[in-house]
């Protein structure tokens, strides 16, 4: 468990209540009894130590692609752990199908009280719930093909606009960025980020 080396956060000693966030409708949403402020630092959710020996195999903006496609140099394989990226809620976390099989959405605080949202989809497994406070480096899942739909990756989304519906993992780039630069900017561990 890396987490104890790179993921530290205040907020995981007095762990806010999660907010309800409607997906697939209104975007808007407010923290019960406020809202936390989050360390805004993110790790990659792949790779030991986090990003190491990972690429991006369909970068965003590829074709309207709205996420990151994360792959092993090794070969990925079914059941490769998936880590939050930062502290958040658990917004979402089921088996949707529709070419995207289990899927968890986590809103994450930022130190500037806005938030961004984190979509982890293609997982062969789920290991949280919605409503659960997270912290970076926390096990959410494992790495899936979504039913067989595609060879073994994380698809990795960064919304900038919470609650946005599904989508198809294509489309217009508004309310999405780049989650590979996103990451990077904020990651403040000495990892190299998945290559391109």
């Amino acid at each position: 468990d890396w987490s104890s080396d790179v993921c530290s956060s205040d907020l995981a000693a007095r762990p806010p209540a999660c907010p309800t966030v409607t997906i697939e409708g209104d975007a808007a949403f407010s923290w019960p009894g406020g809202s936390p402020v989050g360390d805004g630092v993110f790790a990659w959710p792949v790779g030991q130590p986090p990003g190491a020996g990972w690429y991006d195999i369909q970068p965003f903006g590829t074709n309207r692609h709205l996420g990151a496609d994360l792959n092993a140099d090794a070969g990925t394989r079914v059941g490769d752990p998936v880590y939050a990226a930062g502290d958040g809620c658990v917004v979402f976390a089921q088996d949707i199908w529709r070419g995207w099989g289990n899927v968890v959405r986590v809103v994450h605080p930022l130190p500037d009280g806005s938030v961004v949202e984190t979509l982890y989809a293609h997982l062969d497994r789920i290991d949280t719930a919605v409503g659960a406070w997270i912290t970076r480096g926390t096990l959410i899942g494992t790495v899936g093909t979504a039913h067989g739909t595609y060879g073994p990756h994380l698809h990795l989304e960064v919304r900038t606009t919470v609650g946005l519906p599904q989508g198809p993992g294509y489309g217009w780039l508004d309310g999405y960025t780049d989650p590979i630069v996103w990451i990077a900017e904020h990651d403040t561990s000495v990892y190299q980020s998945p290559e391109r």
